[in-house]
C-alpha cells in the first residue's frame, strides 16, 4: 500500500460514511482541506492541496484531489480528474519542480484519456518524486499502480 493512503482512506470515509449503507454525504472543497489537515496530521508540516481555498508556497508534499460522485455533485470547485492531472503537471513540472518530493493523487473516477494524455508526463516526475495514486470507489480506496 502507498505512504499516504491514509489520506485518501479518510476522504473515503467523508464520502461514503463509516456504517455500511449509509450513502453518500456531501464533502465540499473546504471540507477537502479539513479533511487533509486531520489525516496528515501537524508534524508534517504544510501541504499543498488541490483543489483548495487558499494558496500557498511550494510545500515538500502536494495532494491532488478529483472527486466527482454523488457526494460531489453540483459543488463548486471540485476537479475532474483531467483537471486534477493538469494540476499535478503544472505544480511538479512548473514552479514547483525540485522542491515538491511527494505527489498524491486521489481519484474517484479513473478516465482513461485523461489519464493516458498525462501518463508521461506522471512517469516524467516520478524519476524524481515519490508519486501514488489511490481509486476511492463505494467499497474502499484501491492504489493504483503507477
Amino acid at each position: 500500500m502507498g505512504e499516504f493512503i491514509r489520506s485518501a482512506e479518510a476522504i473515503f470515509q467523508a464520502c461514503w460514511g463509516i456504517e455500511e449503507g449509509d450513502g453518500a454525504r456531501r464533502v465540499s472543497v473546504k471540507d477537502i482541506g479539513d479533511i487533509m489537515g486531520e489525516s496528515f496530521g501537524e508534524g508534517h508540516g504544510m501541504i499543498n492541496l488541490y483543489p483548495s481555498e487558499g494558496k500557498t508556497g511550494c510545500c515538500d508534499t502536494a495532494f491532488f484531489v478529483s472527486l466527482t460522485g454523488p457526494y460531489a455533485y453540483r459543488m463548486k470547485g471540485h476537479l475532474k480528474f483531467d483537471q486534477a492531472l493538469g494540476h499535478f503537471v503544472q505544480h511538479m513540472q512548473g514552479g514547483c519542480r525540485g522542491i515538491t518530493r511527494s505527489a498524491i493523487i486521489i481519484t474517484d473516477s479513473l478516465e482513461p484519456n485523461a489519464l493516458a494524455k498525462w501518463y508521461w508526463n506522471i512517469k516524467e516526475v516520478g524519476k524524481n518524486a515519490y508519486v501514488e495514486m489511490n481509486l476511492i470507489t463505494p467499497g474502499g480506496v484501491l492504489p493504483i499502480p503507477l
